[in-house]
């Protein structure tokens, strides 16, 4: 997802249906949360809108919250 999500706003589409499609078959797999941060950080460095900040902050909160000890 985060060569995906590196590309233009396609590619970055299509990394955010994937990384909803991981959490979606694993919720409870911190990867796919991670993935979405990663998504999310992206395109808020290419475009500086908070919420996508936002949005990468709550889903690597929820990645760490989800992740082994």
């Amino acid at each position: 997802t985060r060569l995906l999500a590196q590309g233009g706003d396609a590619q970055k589409k299509q990394a955010l249906k994937y990384a909803r499609e991981l959490i979606n078959s694993r919720p409870q797999w911190a990867g796919g949360y991670g993935a979405l941060g990663g998504v999310y950080k992206e395109v808020f460095f290419d475009t500086k809108d908070i919420s996508a900040g936002d949005k990468a902050i709550a889903a690597y909160q929820k990645s760490i919250s989800l992740s082994p000890p």
